[in-house]
């Protein structure tokens, strides 16, 4: 075996890792994204809890949307 021939062995495994590794990160940002997308699609409920506090009674509505939202958020 000589030196380019080694050279050459080393640089296509190091090209081979790098392709692996960035295979893998594309697919980790990918999965992450999916669940903060999944965690933040919570907060489009908002607009339901600001309707609640102006019924006739806010305080109980209020704290009942409350209740339901954080049962919701911890129970995922």
């Amino acid at each position: 075996m000589n030196l380019m021939n080694m050279l050459e062995q080393g640089s296509v495994f190091h090209l081979t890792c790098m392709g692996v590794i960035l295979i893998l990160i594309i697919v980790m940002v990918y999965r992450i994204g999916k669940g903060v997308e999944a965690k933040f699609a919570g907060e489009k409920e908002t607009p339901h809890v600001q309707a609640a506090v102006k019924t006739q009674d806010g305080t109980i509505a209020a704290i009942t949307a409350a209740v339901k939202q954080y049962k919701k958020n911890k129970y995922q």
